[in-house]
């Protein structure tokens, strides 16, 4: 997504350079280049994400014995509470 954003001043930065002739690379292949190095940050940004939600733990805490125990006591008053 920042990639898109940047490209205006990308290509106006490409034009500016040859411009003056500090490139001689043409307008398609600079294209071709700006798009192989997009995919390839896209495809980087997305291996990373994937490793980095197999390494954090996302979601509730694991129980504990003092959780389950105060659990089974909520469940045991909900269940004397209903007349069960």
């Amino acid at each position: 997504m920042l990639g898109l954003l940047s490209l205006p001043s990308a290509a106006a930065s490409h034009w500016v350079e040859r411009y003056y002739g500090q490139s001689i690379q043409g307008w398609g292949s600079w294209f071709w280049d700006t798009v192989k190095g997009g995919a390839v940050a896209l495809v980087l940004a997305i291996v990373l994400a994937l490793v980095g939600k197999g390494l954090l733990k996302v979601g509730a805490p694991p129980k504990t014995m003092t959780t389950l125990k105060e659990d089974a006591e909520w469940a045991k008053h909900l269940l004397k509470r209903n007349g069960k």
